[in-house]
């Protein structure tokens, strides 16, 4: 595999995700290792004198209505995928009837969500999909669809329209093939259940690359990202999701769309472009043909300090006017700044040799002119060493008196910051639940304003520790 720093080989089987939290048994995030010293330093941050232990509900302690499918019910949606594949078990229901936000995970955590499915189906084909979809439309039933469970926004709420008295979970990820790979057109047809991992691989395997990488992409299907028209951490170079769509395919109660696969029209409305983005209101995305790239010849991935955050916009915005590809550019505020400082140096041994370094790091930076208002930026250029070497000499000037401070040609810059370590704090360790002065479903404001095809990243939260999950 290409990308080898990403883990194609994750067990995604229902009974090793985890129910209450982000990912799978067996995967941690990247400072796990570190997790006390994470812990005192968010402590000390947030003024927090004492963090008490909070452990999780048990599944068994879950209050966890009865389904309300009757037996024949059950007996009839079973007939459609198979009995093996339609269930009403209580880890089946709890873990489709949540996404994977901070509200979500706290709802579980502590046994406060208040609705759930009545059921979960494992369609293998569209087939399926029309004959589910038309038995719930006669019969009154919701129908949610799931992917890899990832939806930060609500998507998986339980919510039951007028009269209905059941809910139903459609999980899309037994459909998860490469049905086709155009090498002269650059274009793949994928079923949408597919995660992002193996998709990756399959396309690598061949000498190609989506080139998306969201920040759930290991727990994400490619349905999901076309329903939550997602972005990625390289989207400057190979587009967003809406812009990677060629064609899909949506199966509807009323019938099967199916958009054309050219690549351009002078027709409207873009079809594709009102699926993008609906988060499964309109029906399920089955099939997706998605504009691919050959792998890129080289990576150069570094970071770039600057004085203060304006610098930073004006130079994203010069990257920009001049028109320099590039496939990320991401500036931190000062505070992110001052987090990836921190974790660089969790776990590491305070040796003579160690604090020479950082004596000499704090003197250039000083002499730079960068203090504490100083913000990182993380810019990547992928290509050929041709065109690479090109860009990064378009770029270098334009740094002018700026520092740059970690350069990495092998491998994707480590780019989790203050949302993503909490997240994997709360999700995949199990600590850091009673966050929150309050819990309500924006916790995390997050601004993301672009300039030019560029962007720029602040993250402002209302976090406080109280508590943490043992």
């Amino acid at each position: 595999m290409f990308y080898t720093e990403l883990n194609s080989k994750i067990d995604y089987s229902r009974d090793n995700l985890r129910w209450n939290a982000w990912g799978a048994y067996g995967q941690d995030f990247f400072r796990v290792g570190q997790m006390q010293d994470i812990l005192a330093f968010l402590a000390d941050e947030f003024k927090i004198s004492e963090i008490r232990k909070t452990p999780p509900v048990a599944l068994e302690e879950i209050t966890l209505p009865k389904s309300s499918f009757s037996p024949a019910q059950i007996r009839e949606l079973g007939k459609i995928c198979g009995s093996k594949h339609f269930s009403t078990e209580r880890r089946e229901r709890v873990l489709h009837s949540a996404g994977r936000s901070y509200y979500d995970v706290l709802r579980l955590s502590f046994n406060t969500l208040k609705s759930f499915v009545d059921g979960v189906v494992y369609p293998s084909k569209e087939s399926e999909i029309a004959k589910i979809l038309e038995y719930c439309a006669k019969n009154n039933i919701t129908v949610i669809p799931f992917g890899g469970g990832s939806s930060v926004v609500g998507g998986l709420e339980v919510v039951k329209g007028k009269g209905q008295k059941s809910v139903l979970s459609l999980d899309t990820t037994r459909m998860d093939s490469l049905l086709s790979l155009d090498k002269e057109s650059y274009l793949a047809t994928f079923q949408a259940g597919i995660y992002g991992p193996k998709l990756e691989k399959l396309l690598n395997d061949k000498g190609f690359t989506l080139g998306h990488f969201p920040q759930s992409f290991e727990y994400s299907t490619l349905g999901g990202w076309i329903a939550a028209r997602s972005a990625g951490q390289q989207s400057n170079r190979y587009g967003k999701i809406e812009e990677i769509l060629t064609s899909l395919k949506v199966v509807t109660p009323s019938g099967t769309v199916e958009t054309l696969r050219e690549p351009a029209s002078s027709t409207g409305p873009d079809l594709n472009q009102i699926f993008a983005g609906s988060e499964g209101l309109l029906g399920i995305i089955t099939e997706a043909t998605i504009k691919i790239h050959k792998l890129p010849e080289t990576r150069k991935y570094f970071g770039i300090v600057f004085p203060n955050f304006a610098a930073g916009v004006d130079f994203i915005r010069e990257v920009n006017h001049r028109e320099i590809p590039t496939s990320m550019i991401r500036l931190s505020d000062k505070n992110e700044t001052r987090l990836y400082q921190t974790l660089g140096t969790l776990g590491k041994k305070n040796t003579p040799i160690r604090w020479i370094k950082n004596k000499i790091q704090n003197q250039i930076l000083q002499w730079k002119n960068l203090g504490e208002d100083k913000c990182v930026i993380l810019l990547g250029l992928d290509g050929t060493k041709e065109d690479v070497s090109q860009n990064f000499s378009k770029i270098k000037p334009l740094i002018g008196r700026f520092f740059l401070v970690h350069r990495k040609n092998d491998g994707v810059i480590e780019t989790s910051a203050f949302v993503i370590t909490v997240r994997d704090m709360t999700h995949r360790d199990r600590t850091g639940n009673r966050f929150f002065q309050r819990s309500d479903p924006f916790l995390m404001k997050v601004q993301n304003p672009i300039v030019g095809r560029g962007g720029f990243h602040r993250v402002h939260t209302k976090a406080v520790f109280h508590h943490v999950i043992a």
